[in-house]
């Protein structure tokens, strides 16, 4: 994570010095996002295998950089998202890219009409059985879990209400190549279905720098 800050900070930088003299706004902000995911198709066999699904809503949160040049909008934003049942947890690491059309309002608002590049990876821990432990002995028996990775890439529009301090966003991504599951840790995957998810999102987005 840290050398995706590096690079974010390095665009920046390339970006202010090259366009010091034109209409350029750059900002560094962070957002924060709900988003519901259509079904996964492996939840089938979790409920066949006797553990829970993955959760279809989710919370991520992205760190990033705003470049705003005339009527362009471009940001670049890299984070987590977070999604978790008693038996059944899933993280995954998410970075977007979009370029949009700012359309300018009163007051020092805007409207930003964009398309948005996103890719995910997706990270499932499913444990099966509850397990036995003796504390007295150390020992832990009985446990069944594990673990698997999903990527996904997913593309689609997205509206967003600026002003000077927050931005409110709602987008669509749609996925676009379809994927298996692959084994993560303690197993060995065969015949996993492929995903190809659609994801719908709200977010709030603020500014904690701006140059």
């Amino acid at each position: 994570m840290k050398k995706t800050l590096y690079i974010l900070l390095l665009i920046f930088g390339l970006a202010n010095f090259a366009f010091s003299q034109e209409e350029i706004n750059c900002g560094m902000y962070s957002t924060l996002s709900v988003a519901y995911t259509h079904d996964f198709l492996l939840n089938k066999s979790l409920k066949d295998l006797g553990t829970q699904t993955i959760p279809a809503v989710s919370i991520s949160d992205v760190i990033g950089l705003a470049i705003n040049y005339k009527h362009l909008a471009f940001t670049l934003d890299y984070g987590v998202g977070f999604m978790a049942k008693k038996k059944i947890v899933s993280a995954s690491f998410l970075t977007n890219a979009l370029l949009g059309y700012q359309l300018s309002l009163p007051k020092e608002q805007s409207l930003i009409f964009a398309g948005n590049i996103s890719y995910e990876l997706y990270g499932v821990r499913a444990f099966i059985t509850k397990g036995d432990i003796d504390l007295k002995n150390n020992t832990l028996s009985s446990t069944t879990y594990f673990a698997l990775l999903l990527h996904q890439l997913r593309i689609g529009p997205k509206i967003t209400y600026h002003n000077k301090d927050i931005d409110i966003s709602i987008g669509y991504d749609f996925g676009c190549i379809p994927l298996r599951w692959q084994s993560s840790e303690n197993v060995n995957v065969t015949n996993s279905p492929k995903e190809r998810t659609d994801k719908v999102y709200i977010s709030l987005t603020t500014y904690f720098k701006k140059f």
